[in-house]
């Protein structure tokens, strides 16, 4: 944080830097909300283990897909909906129980099935906030897709990795894509098909979309544990240093807010 002040001085005319800071703030705890509505604390503290998951340090992993345990009388399968919710300062890791990976960045939230239905698109939604998905393979799953919904997209991708940013208060989600292939496609049914080092933009007061290149992997260097500022608004900065430490920051100054850090 002190480095941080020394760059934003005003005594530095030129901020010309990709200054990469280390060490973030996260904790490690999220909300695990279960079906009924029980919530569940998780922590490192906190250690849980039963039929069908296991959650230590920071992280909770579902057990391979069981369908059997999860049938009605009427032998259709029933879907049962958890829902993860990291905090102002927090940070999770889920594995679902088709083997996909998923970091949760601080104030996010993610609805998904603790199991999913063989010949069904695996689906699960990010309420809000940012996420990182490793998509297990189709191939490991008898084919069946892999589908990421929020408000006003809709991603579709085989297997792949991808991270997507949707913070309400931004209006703006970003779809970055690592590895693979996937289509990104929006609430008036226009598509867009991402390369590696892609991404779409999303606005969510006028509804539309737009692609560049980016360089995914510093986009995201928060699944690491460090932040990557490149070409980004003091604004922006606050707004992530904000959620990381849990705290406000105010500018007594409106004019820096548009300082930026470029290379």
């Amino acid at each position: 944080m002190f480095s941080i002040s020394y760059l934003f001085n005003p005594i530095n005319k030129k901020v010309n830097t990709s200054e990469i800071i280390t060490d973030t703030g996260y904790s490690n705890k999220a909300i695990l909300t279960l079906e009924d509505g029980e919530e569940i604390l998780l922590s490192k503290d906190h250690k849980i283990e039963n039929a069908l998951f296991k959650s230590e340090d920071k992280s909770i992993a579902y057990k391979k897909n069981n369908t059997k345990e999860l049938k009605e009388v009427t032998t259709q399968p029933k879907i049962i909906y958890n829902y993860l919710t990291t905090k102002k300062g927090g940070e999770f890791s889920l594995t679902l129980a088709d083997g996909t990976k998923v970091w949760l960045n601080s104030e996010s939230k993610l609805k998904y099935p603790v199991s999913f239905i063989k010949g069904k698109p695996r689906t699960v939604e990010l309420v809000y906030g940012e996420a990182y998905f490793e998509v297990s393979s189709s191939k490991k799953n008898s084919g069946d897709g892999f589908i990421v919904l929020n408000s006003l997209q809709n991603i579709s991708v085989l297997g792949t990795h991808f991270n997507v940013k949707a913070y309400p208060e931004d209006h703006l989600i970003t779809t970055t894509l690592l590895e693979g292939k996937v289509m990104v496609e929006n609430n008036e049914k226009v598509k867009m098909y991402l390369k590696p080092n892609e991404e779409t933009i999303l606005n969510a007061l006028t509804l539309e979309m737009q692609k560049k290149e980016v360089n995914a992997k510093e986009k995201i260097s928060w699944v690491k544990g460090y932040f990557s500022f490149d070409n980004t608004s003091l604004l922006e900065i606050t707004k992530i240093l904000s959620r990381c430490y849990d705290v406000d920051i105010s500018f007594e100054d409106e004019k820096i807010k548009d300082l930026r850090f470029k290379i």
